[in-house]
């Protein structure tokens, strides 16, 4: 049954998106191939103009006729559509041989470096020579780093983690922990290849939380990592969290 259309943002109206694929004024299909990822969420609607499709949550493929000069790039959007990840080191946590480790397999991620967000902070007084030479091995690498000093804790904390604000999930980083090389990228083919919602995930023991939950719940607790383990608790007792595993 279709139903005529109403404004609604939770809600996203194919209409107007290049991808859409019309027969006269119906649509019929998305030539982006996106439709079957919202199964159950599809609404059949209609103005005075078109009868189209409007999904019941996002779609990241969504572009005006206007994008890319009118042309309908199927791995254009694909690209533009990868998201950021974060990664947040406590340096007070780590001994200078677990800094290494950890920085030598972020080096290793197998991710477009520019979407990888990295800050490593310390307390004032706890400078060392290693920090800064490994912030260089970051930036030369390609990755967004940055190597931070504060006078107390929660300065420390708040202040690194709002660089994750443009980060879609993000990993509070244990002492010595290798980061799983494909993380992201599975990451990333869940969600826009495989069109799966989840709010948390996990690969080989590195663990990511969708960064805008995190950062909302920031100040409901006591420290970062009883907010990690209170909402990744959350998640999978909700069902909403994703085993990125082979």
């Amino acid at each position: 049954m279709k139903s005529e259309q109403r404004d609604n943002p939770a809600q996203t109206s194919c209409k107007e998106c290049l991808f859409a694929k019309y027969d006269g004024i119906t649509q019929t299909d998305c030539l982006a191939d996106r439709l079957k990822h919202f199964d159950g969420d599809i609404i059949e609607a209609y103005d005075e103009e078109k009868e189209f499709y409007v999904l019941n949550r996002a779609c990241t493929f969504i572009r005006p006729k206007s994008w890319n000069e009118g042309k309908p790039e199927v791995e254009k959007a694909r690209l533009e559509v990868k998201p950021s990840f974060g990664l947040f080191i406590n340096l007070p946590d780590f001994s200078e041989e677990e800094l290494v480790k950890t920085v030598g397999s972020i080096k290793n991620i197998n991710y477009d470096k520019s979407k990888i967000v990295v800050t490593m902070c310390h307390l004032q007084g706890g400078e060392s020579e290693l920090y800064v030479k490994l912030l260089g091995d970051l930036l030369n690498a390609g990755v967004e780093a940055y190597l931070s000093v504060s006078i107390h804790e929660a300065a420390k904390e708040w202040d690194n983690l709002n660089r994750f604000r443009n980060c879609l999930f993000f990993s509070i980083v244990s002492a010595g922990q290798e980061i799983d090389a494909d993380i992201f990228s599975r990451c990333d083919e869940a969600l826009n290849d495989d069109g799966k919602i989840f709010a948390s995930a996990q690969r080989n023991g590195t663990s990511l939380l969708l960064t805008k939950i995190f950062l909302s719940h920031y100040i409901e607790y006591k420290s970062i990592y009883e907010i990690e383990e209170a909402l990744m608790l959350q998640s999978k007792e909700e069902e909403k969290h994703e085993s990125l595993d082979d």
